[in-house]
C-alpha cells in the first residue's frame, strides 16, 4: 500500500493516499518536500548491487542450531547469505492431532470493543512481546512504502490476538524489532497472514524478523479452489464486512481490519479444509507445506544488468532504431545508478513513460529534455547535463536496422512454457515480405532448423498438382470457393423431401445454360422454405422447457453451513 506523510501540529503521522484531510490544520505535503525517514536512521542503507544482503539478526531465539550466517554462491556465481532459520523450518512439522480436530470459530468482537495498543517505544515493545507469548494464534500484516526509497521501507506492522490489536511503528523502532523473533519463530504459535509472499521479505530486510509455523490464508484459498482469493473477498464472505473505497478517514481503523478478523477467517478455513478432505489432514498439511516454503525465501537486492532495459522496451511495444535503443539503455542504467546513490525509487528519479519518451524523441538541446517531462522530476534538473551527454552520444551511433535487434531480444518460441504458444507460431515477429518460405527456393537452413530441428535437413520437398475432380470437368473459367462448396454439397448431400413434394430430388449434373440454372435456383428456394416452415411448426407445438434455478456454489453452501453452526453455538452459550 502506498502512503504519504501528513503534517499536523509539528508532528508527522501517517495517512492514506486517497484520504481526505481530517481537519483544516492537516496539510498533505508534496512528495518532493517530504522529509525522508531514512535520513534519521542510525545505520547507512546499502543499495549497492555488488554486496549481497546480509541478515541483520544478531540473536536466534527458538533455535535448534546456533546462529550461523554463511556466505554461499549459486551455480552462476551469485553470492548470498544463508537463511538463519533454514534448519528449523526444514525440521518443523505441524501437530497432526491439532490438525485432525475441527476448531470452534471464535467470532471477533467489533473494533470499538477491542483495545488497541500503539507500540512506538522499546518499553511498549517488550510488553507486547510478553503478551504475544501467551497466545496460540496471532495475525500479522505489513504495510510497505517504496516511492522515496530505492529498496523500500516497512512503514507499519499490525499484529492481532483474539482479544487485542497492536500497531507497531517499525520506523521509530528501527533496529530494535528483532526481539519479536521470540514470538514469530516460536514453533507452537501459529502466525496467520494473507498473501505473505512479500511480507516475509520485507520483515527480513527492515525488521530482521523470520517466521516459523505460518498459515497463509491466500494459499488456503488456492487449495480450496475459491474463485476469488483476496482478503476483501474473505472479509465480505465470512465476516460480512468489506474495505471501503475511498479509504476511511481514520487510517488506524483501516489498518486494524487487516488483522482483526484474520484469526476468525483462519478458523473457518481450517474447518473447510478438513471438510473438503473428508476429515483427512492432507489439505491442511499442503497449506502448511506451501507456507513453510514461503518462509524459506530469502530477501535479495535487485540486480540491474546491461540488458535489463529490454524488459521495459518490450512491454512498451514501441519500435526504436539503434540510436534510440542505445539511448534507452544508457538512460536506464543512469536512472538505476542515480536512484541507488540518492536512495530514491527509480520512478521518483524518472518515471517509465518519461524515460521512453526521452529515448524516442532524442532531443538535441537541454530545453528539449525538459519539454519531454511534465512535471519535471527534481533529479532531472540536477542531472540535466549528464542526460544531454547521453543523448548526444546516442545520436552519434550508426543507424542500423531495428528488425534484427528486435529478434535478438525476443524470447524464442520453443523456449516459451506457455500452453497457448505453438512451436510454429511466428505472430510475435514483424511481418515482412522478405521472410523465407519453406515451399519456395529462398528457404534457408537456419529457418528450418529453428522450426523443426534436424527433421528437414537434407530432405527434399516435392510439390505436385492434385488432379482435377470430375465434378469440375464441365465448368470453364473461375469458380469462387462458395460455388465449389455448393457443387460439392449438391453432389453429396440430398435435402429431405416431404409428403406432397412433387419436385424431383435427384441432383443433376451442373450445366452452364441459363435456363437450367434458374429452374434449379427456384427448386432450391422452395425446398429451403418448406424445411424452415416444418421446423417452425415443430417449435410452436413444443412446450418451452422449465427454467431451472441456478444452483448455489459449493463453497457458498459450506460457508453458510459453518456460519449457521457458529450461530447455534453462540445461542447455546
Amino acid at each position: 500500500m502506498k502512503i504519504l506523510f501528513v503534517r499536523q501540529a509539528r508532528r508527522s503521522i501517517l495517512s492514506t493516499e486517497n484520504e481526505s484531510p481530517v481537519n483544516s490544520s492537516m496539510i498533505l505535503m508534496a512528495s518532493k518536500n517530504v522529509q525522508k525517514p531514512q535520513l534519521f536512521f542510525s545505520e547507512t542503507i546499502d543499495n549497492s548491487a555488488k554486496t549481497p544482503f546480509m541478515p541483520i539478526i544478531t540473536e536466534k531465539p527458538n533455535s535448534l542450531k546456533p546462529l550461523a550466517i554463511m556466505l554461499c554462491a549459486t551455480e552462476q556465481g551469485t553470492e548470498y547469505y544463508s537463511h538463519p532459520y533454514q534448519y528449523e523450518l526444514e525440521h518443523w512439522t505441524p501437530d497432526l492431532k491439532a490438525l485432525s480436530v475441527p476448531v470452534e470459530p471464535v467470532v471477533p468482537p467489533p473494533l470499538d470493543e477491542v483495545p488497541l495498543v500503539m507500540v512506538d517505544t522499546v518499553e511498549a515493545l517488550q510488553q507486547t512481546v510478553q503478551e504475544l507469548k501467551l497466545a496460540t494464534h496471532i495475525a500479522v500484516d505489513v504495510e510497505h512504502h517504496s516511492f522515496r526509497s530505492y529498496l523500500g521501507l516497512t512503514s507499519l506492522l499490525q499484529v492481532s490476538t483474539r482479544s487485542k490489536d497492536y500497531i507497531i511503528d517499525p520506523i521509530k523502532l528501527r533496529g530494535k524489532l528483532t526481539s519479536l523473533n521470540e514470538v514469530f519463530t516460536h514453533p507452537k504459535i501459529t502466525k496467520v497472514l494473507h498473501g505473505a509472499d512479500y511480507d516475509v521479505l520485507w520483515l527480513q530486510r527492515d525488521c530482521g524478523l523470520y517466521l516459523v509455523n505460518l498459515f497463509d490464508t491466500h494459499l488456503a484459498c488456492v487449495v480450496l479452489e475459491f474463485h476469488q482469493r483476496s482478503l476483501a473477498y474473505l472479509l465480505n464472505v465470512f465476516c460480512n464486512c468489506s474495505f471501503l473505497r475511498p479509504l476511511p478517514r481514520n487510517f488506524i481503523e483501516y489498518a486494524r481490519q487487516d488483522t482483526h478478523y484474520l484469526l476468525y477467517i483462519h478458523d473457518l478455513l481450517h474447518n473447510l479444509l478438513l471438510e473438503r478432505a473428508n476429515g483427512a489432514t492432507n489439505l491442511l498439511q499442503a497449506v502448511y507445506d506451501r507456507s513453510t516454503a514461503l518462509c524459506l525465501t530469502r530477501y535479495e537486492k535487485p540486480v540491474v544488468s546491461e540488458d535489463s532495459y529490454l524488459q521495459l522496451y518490450n512491454r512498451s511495444r514501441k519500435t526504436f532504431n539503434n540510436q534510440q535503443l542505445h539511448a534507452l539503455q544508457r538512460l536506464y542504467l543512469w536512472r538505476d545508478k542515480t536512484a541507488r546513490e540518492h536512495d530514491e525509487s527509480v520512478d521518483f528519479v524518472v518515471p517509465r513513460h518519461m524515460l521512453l519518451h526521452i529515448a524516442e524523441v532524442l532531443p538535441r538541446e537541454v530545453q528539449g529534455i525538459l519539454a519531454c517531462c511534465n512535471p519535471i522530476p527534481p533529479l532531472v534538473k540536477t542531472e540535466l547535463l549528464t542526460l544531454h551527454s547521453i543523448l548526444r552520444d546516442a545520436r552519434e551511433q550508426p543507424a542500423l536496422k531495428t528488425l534484427e535487434r528486435r529478434l535478438d531480444v525476443t524470447p524464442t518460441v520453443a523456449a516459451s512454457s506457455s500452453s497457448t504458444r505453438c512451436l510454429h507460431d511466428l505472430s510475435s515477429l514483424h511481418d515482412s515480405g522478405s521472410l523465407p518460405c519453406l515451399l519456395d527456393g529462398t528457404a534457408t537452413g537456419s529457418l528450418s532448423e529453428s522450426l523443426f530441428g534436424d527433421r528437414l535437413i537434407d530432405e527434399e520437398v516435392i510439390v505436385c498438382r492434385k488432379p482435377s475432380s470430375d465434378l469440375l470437368s464441365g465448368h470453364q473459367g473461375f469458380l469462387s470457393p462458395y460455388d465449389r462448396y455448393r457443387l460439392y454439397v449438391d453432389s453429396k448431400v440430398k435435402l429431405p423431401v416431404f409428403e406432397g413434394d412433387d419436385v424431383k430430388t435427384s441432383v443433376q449434373k451442373p450445366s452452364v445454360q441459363k435456363t437450367s440454372t434458374s429452374s434449379k435456383q427456384v427448386t432450391e428456394d422452395d425446398r429451403i422454405s418448406r424445411v424452415r416452415d416444418h421446423f417452425l411448426s415443430l417449435a410452436q407445438i413444443t412446450p418451452p422447457p422449465a427454467r431451472a434455478s441456478r444452483p448455489m456454489d459449493a463453497d457458498d453452501l459450506r460457508v453458510q453451513r459453518l456460519l449457521a453452526e457458529t450461530r447455534d453455538l453462540l445461542r447455546k452459550k
